[in-house]
C-alpha cells in the first residue's frame, strides 16, 4: 500500500510538472484517481485506468511530442500576454501595451526561428528574426510567412521600440495600437510552423 502511494504521489508530480492543467493527461488523471476505490483501512485497488494514463503521459513524452505541448503553453501565455496588452490599452496605457504586444511577437518570431533552424548572431530583436526569416524566404529554403507580412512585422517591431525607448515622444494612436494587438493576435497561430 505504501508503494503504491509513493507511486502515486511520484507519478501525479510528474503529470502536474510536465502538462498544462487544461491537458487531457491531467483531466484523465483526476478522473482515474476519483474512480480508485478504497478497501481494507484506505487501501486502493489498483485501478487499470490511473496506470494507463501515466503510460500514455509516458509514450507522449519518449515519442517526443512534448514540443507541441509546450507550443500549447507557449501559445496560450503569448494569447494571455496580448489579453493584458488590450486591457492596458483600454485604460489609455498605450505604451504599455505596445511593449508588451511587441514582446509577444519577438517571442513568437523567435519560436518560429528556433523551430526552422535559422540562426541568429548576436542578440534577438524583431527585425532580426524577420530578417532571419526573409532571408530563407528569399534563398527559398522555408517560407514561414509572406513578403507582405514581414513588412507589418516591421511596422509593429518600429511601434514596439518607439514605445520602448522614447515613451514620451511615442505617437500611435489607440487605433493604430488596437490595430498591432488585433493583428499580432491573428498573425500568431497563422505563422505557427506546426500548423504546416
Amino acid at each position: 500500500m505504501q508503494a503504491f502511494q509513493a507511486w502515486m504521489t511520484e507519478a501525479e508530480s510528474a503529470i502536474d510538472g510536465v502538462f498544462p492543467p487544461t491537458h487531457a493527461i491531467r483531466t484523465k488523471w483526476a478522473k482515474a484517481e476519483k474512480s480508485l476505490e478504497p478497501f481494507n483501512n484506505g487501501a486502493y485497488v489498483v485501478g487499470d485506468a490511473i496506470i494507463g494514463v501515466f503510460q500514455a503521459a509516458l509514450q507522449l513524452l519518449r515519442e517526443g511530442r512534448l514540443g507541441s505541448l509546450l507550443d500549447v503553453v507557449r501559445v496560450e501565455t503569448e494569447s494571455e500576454l496580448l489579453d493584458q496588452s488590450q486591457t492596458l490599452l483600454d485604460a489609455n496605457h498605450r505604451v504599455a501595451a505596445t511593449v508588451i504586444a511587441g514582446g509577444v511577437l519577438e517571442v513568437h518570431l523567435r519560436s518560429l526561428c528556433d523551430k526552422l533552424g535559422l540562426v541568429i548572431t548576436g542578440g534577438g530583436s524583431i527585425s532580426k528574426y524577420d530578417g532571419a526569416i526573409a532571408q530563407a524566404r528569399n534563398l527559398g529554403t522555408v517560407t514561414a510567412y509572406s513578403v507582405t507580412d514581414s513588412k507589418q512585422v516591421s511596422v509593429w517591431g518600429g511601434m514596439r521600440n518607439d514605445a520602448a525607448h522614447d515613451p514620451g515622444a511615442f505617437s500611435s494612436s489607440r487605433d493604430e495600437v488596437r490595430r498591432m494587438i488585433e493583428g499580432i493576435r491573428e498573425f500568431i497561430p497563422r505563422t505557427n510552423y506546426n500548423n504546416r
